[in-house]
């Protein structure tokens, strides 16, 4: 199976963005939500982000990005990611529902 996104080792400027939505297909409300990321190594499960909480592109429409920080793009491999919302009375919900986002991290032509 084909990763849902990729990234060249060191690169930082293609932010990951995605919109939630419902089980059926709907957006979710996120203007009274909390948004984190996490993403860990696919191999080792070495947590890379953990949790890292993020503003909402557009709240209303459930549209989240995730912008790489410093040293979360370093290491070539293949990786697991998910957006964790949790409401104003503390419930969790998870995107995707089913699965990850896989993400490949590419080794560069001066890697080989």
């Amino acid at each position: 199976m084909a990763p849902d996104f990729y990234i060249r080792r060191g690169d930082r400027t293609n932010p990951i963005r995605r919109t939630l939505v419902d089980f059926d297909g709907n957006p979710i409300d996120l203007v009274t939500r909390t948004v984190r990321f996490y993403m860990t190594n696919a191999l080792t499960g070495a947590t890379v982000v953990n949790g890292v909480v993020i503003t909402p592109v557009d709240a209303v429409n459930g549209v989240v990005q995730y912008e790489w920080e410093p040293g979360t793009t370093d290491v070539a491999g293949n990786y697991l990611a998910e957006f964790q919302t949790t409401d104003s009375e503390g419930r969790a919900e998870t995107f995707p529902n089913v699965g990850y986002i896989e993400i490949e991290i590419s080794k560069r032509a001066t890697d080989v």
